[in-house]
Formats: structure tokens, sequence, C-alpha cells
């Protein structure tokens, strides 16, 4: 007697040579166990058991959108939540690792940008790969992260560990975004993703603010073993909650155009290369090998970037987005805006702590309005 492999399996019959059929509905007060008068039964394992009880309560419910959008922006929340948190911890991190502060920057800046360069081949996995199975592999992964960059040894492994959380927050907001949508009609499909953006912009600048007293009583360290609570409960919710069979595209049959492995690689290089030579640039200086290469590294990533997004069948970067005004002036403006943003976002608390003497707590209280809307 073996269980089935996948959950959607409980609806189909199981014919075989001393075997019954198996129930043909979902309902777990249908589902035989064990074996008698001759008779064979699917074991259902009492894990599966519960899911399914759980989730079918909650399809039930008229509410039950709303449910799967809840789940989905606890798990989004417990990804994004410390993206942020360091920037008011950088002069502290850098002493406890023994290293300097313009190194420990890319403790924030490696997630950032790694959610930048990741999000495109995000997206697309989880389209070929299913919405739900990719979002509860992240949210595996971000327990694995978490615990990692709290037990970091030294620099650079908090910031391996920091880098690859920000890989999987992308790959979280990605499937995240998907399975709300899936989840929702048209015409309330605005009033959700006002939710989710709310908690991806939201969510670091909490991060910042719950982080500081927490960084400066107890230390930095806690604030990971904090998000493996959050990324735990967030994970059981949602192995209870969401829909094992996600709405939108799932993944890509046999013969579909390749995922555009060189164009990721390419935004890698072209972003990375950049970020590298302007963080860089001011410690080891401007005519610097290593500052200088970075930046020519970019140029040239950028430009066979163009020239492969052209010819690639199904590009990562559709570059004909960008012959669109409605879509490239808004993205633009964007970009350029949270250029300015996240400068003074960086700066402010270092300002604060170096100059004015501040502690943790009070940098991060006092750097909170600074995404709010002018009056």
């Amino acid at each position: 007697m073996s269980p089935p492999h996948d959950p959607s399996d409980l609806d189909a019959p199981r014919p075989g040579p001393g075997r019954a059929d198996a129930p043909t509905g979902t309902d777990p007060d249908e589902l035989a166990y064990g074996a008698g008068g001759g008779e064979e039964f699917a074991v259902v394992p009492w894990p599966l058991l519960l899911r399914e009880r759980v989730h079918r309560r909650a399809a039930q419910s008229d509410r039950y959108r709303w449910l799967v959008l809840g789940v989905t922006l606890a798990g989004l929340l417990s990804s994004n939540i410390l993206f942020t948190v360091f920037v008011v911890a950088l002069p502290r991190v850098a002493r406890s690792l023994h290293t300097t502060v313009p190194t420990v920057t890319w403790v924030v800046t490696g997630p950032l940008l790694a959610v930048a360069v990741m999000a495109p081949l995000a997206g697309k996995l989880s389209d070929r790969w299913g919405h739900r199975r990719f979002y509860l592999a992240g949210m595996v992964n971000l327990l694995f992260v978490a615990t990692l960059s709290a037990a970091a040894p030294n620099v650079g492994v908090l910031i391996f560990a920091r880098v690859l959380g920000g890989a999987v927050g992308a790959g979280l907001g990605a499937s995240s975004m998907a399975l709300v949508l899936g989840a929702f009609d048209r015409g309330d499909r605005v009033k959700a993703m006002g939710w989710w953006a709310l908690v991806g912009a939201g969510g670091p600048v909490i991060g910042v603010a719950v982080g500081g007293p927490i960084i400066e009583t107890i230390g930095w360290r806690w604030m990971f073993v904090l998000e493996v609570v959050i990324g735990a409960v967030a994970l059981v919710l949602a192995l209870l909650v969401l829909p094992a069979h996600a709405t939108g595209r799932t993944r890509t049959r046999a013969g579909g155009p390749p995922l555009d492995i060189a164009g990721a690689v390419l935004v890698v290089l072209c972003v990375g290369g950049l970020l590298l030579g302007l963080n860089r640039g001011p410690v080891l200086g401007w005519r610097s090998p290593l500052v200088i290469g970075a930046f020519v590294v970019s140029v040239v990533a950028g430009v066979v970037l163009v020239l492969v997004e052209r010819r690639v069948e199904d590009p990562l970067v559709p570059l004909a987005y960008l012959r669109q005004r409605n879509f490239a002036f808004p993205i633009g403006a964007q970009m350029l805006s949270n250029f300015a943003y996240l400068g003074g976002f960086f700066l402010a608390p270092l300002l604060l702590e170096e100059v004015y003497g501040k502690g943790e707590s009070a940098a991060g209280l006092l750097v909170i309005p600074g995404p709010c809307p002018s009056p």
C-alpha cells in the first residue's frame, strides 16, 4: 500500500488488482484507511488529511480569497522586513564582525540588488514550476537563509546569506503576486494589489522601526531569529490554505521556449558591476583596476544584453515595452525617485548615529517618516 504522491491524486479513482476504487470526492471523511475483507484502500498520511480538511473548509468561505491574500502577505512580509534593517546598525555590525562600514553596506545593497536582477527570472520560473510550489520552496529557503544569517561567523558569510535572501525574496514576491491575482476577479485585483504593494514597500520600513530597539538591546542576530519564527508560521499557514492548483499560467509544456539564462547572467553583470564600482570607488580609489574593471564589465554587459534580448525567442527583459511611453516614463520616474530616496535612507542613519550620537532605536524612528507623502 502506498500513499498518493500528490494531493490532487485524491480526486482520481485508483483501480488495480486487489484494490478497491478510492473515493471520488475530496471529503476527508470519505477517505478509507487500512485494509479489510480482502480489499485495500489508499492510505493518506495524517498531515495531508489535516491539510485537506482545513483547505476544504477555508475554500468554502466567501472570504477565502482574502485568506489567500493574508497568507501570501505574511510570507512576503517575513522575507522583506529585514531587507533594510541594517541601515541603522551598520557601525555596530562592522565592529561586531571586525570589518569596515563600506563593506557591511553590502549587507543592505546586496539583497536589494538580488531582488532587482532576479525578479524577472523568478517570475518566469514561478510560471513554469507552479506558483504554489515555487512559493512554498521560497519559504523553506527563507528559513535556511535566516538561520545562516543569524549564525554568520564573518562578514563574508553574512553578505552571502543576505544576497541569497534577496534572491529568495524575489521569488516570493513573484509567486505571491501570481497567487493573489489568481485568487481575485478582475474587479477586485486593484484593491488586492494595493495591499500587496503596501506590504512590499512597508515591510522594510517596519523592519527598521522594530529592528532598531532589538538590535540596541539584545543584538542584531536576534532579528533573524525573529524572522525564522515569522517565516515558520507563514509556511504552515501556506501549506494549509493555499490552493493546490493555482490559477493563471503553470508549468510550460515540453517544447516551449527555453529560459533566457543568458539574459539573466547579463543583467547580473550589468547591474552588479555598476554597484560594485560605485561601492568600492571611495575605498580603493576611482583609478583602481577593480573599480575601472567593474564599470567596463557593466557597460559591455549592458550592450550585449540589448543585442541578446532583441534576438531571443522569450526575452527576460522585453525591450519592446521600453518603446511605449506609458511604460517607459513611469518606470524612469520611479527609478529616479528611488535613487534619490534610498540614498538618503542609507545616509540619514549614519548621520544620526555618527555625527549626532543617536542610538539605533532613535535613528530607526527618525527615518520612518521618509516614505510618507508630504501634506
